[in-house]
This record gives structure tokens, sequence and C-alpha cells, in this order.
């Protein structure tokens, strides 16, 4: 079994030309705090902020220090984080295209293909259909159907 999971398109050189991405960039500030923001997360969304979210991951992780670390996210970097949507539906086709050209070529190799992950399926997916996925595709390779959602 061959699970595929990088950018569709980069994985085929851009035969079929390139797909859209957003990507982001992270600045992280030391804060002299026991904590600086009230939740994990905080997003901002519209046009009165330059950046969209804040992160502090103390909340999470149960650490028990003095100060703590905000990073705050901007969009515009150089990364592949999220696809970029077209309301013509263009660049999901082209992953699509991309998907079957994928399984055709290592399926003549023998092995059984699985494409996933937010990358390679090309569509914006929160940490829960992420892991979804991930466990429906380790339950087509051993062969058992996971429980449903």
């Amino acid at each position: 079994v061959v699970v595929v999971t990088p950018p569709l398109n980069d994985f085929c050189r851009n035969e079929l030309g390139r797909l859209d991405w957003r990507g982001l960039t992270f600045s992280h500030k030391y804060v002299d705090a026991g904590f600086a923001q009230e939740a994990t997360v905080i997003n901002y969304p519209g046009k009165d902020f330059p950046f969209i979210r804040t992160h502090e991951t103390k909340h999470a992780s149960g650490q028990l220090v003095n100060g703590t670390v905000v990073t705050t996210e901007f969009t515009g970097g150089p990364g592949r984080y999220y696809p970029v949507p077209r309301a013509d539906g263009k660049g999901r086709a082209k992953n699509e295209a991309y998907a079957k050209m994928v399984k055709q070529q290592i399926r003549k190799l023998g092995p059984k293909v699985i494409v996933t992950g937010r990358l390679a399926t090309y569509r914006y997916q929160d940490t829960d259909e992420v892991a979804r996925d991930a466990l429906d595709a380790v339950g087509e390779i051993v062969g058992v159907p996971t429980p449903a959602a």
C-alpha cells in the first residue's frame, strides 16, 4: 500500500498546472506573564487587524511555568497551508485529475494507493477531519472499516 499525502501538483511536477495555495507566516513573542490571553486560540476575523489569529499553547500544554509565548498568525506567507477555493471549482477538479494520475501511475507498479490529508485532497480540514481521514486510511490498509464518525 502506498499512502500519498503531499500536494499532488508537486508530486506530479505541476504536469497539469499549479494549484493555488494560501500561505501563512508566524511571529512569536515571549510575554512575562502567567497567561497572555484567555484561550489557546483567539481569531481576529475582518479587516480591522493585520493578522488572523493568536495562539498561546501554554493553555493546552498544562505547563506550570512563569512566562508564556504568544504566536501571531498572518496570511500571505510562502507555505502551502490552505487551498484557495475557486467559485468555478477548477482547483478541486484539477486536484482530482492529479489524484487519478497518481493512482494510475502507482498502480502500474502494483500497490494499492490511498490519497489522504488536507494537502493531497486539496481541501481545508479541521483537525478532527484530518484524524478521521487518517483512521479511515489505516482501516483501509489493514482491511478493517473504522467506526462511523
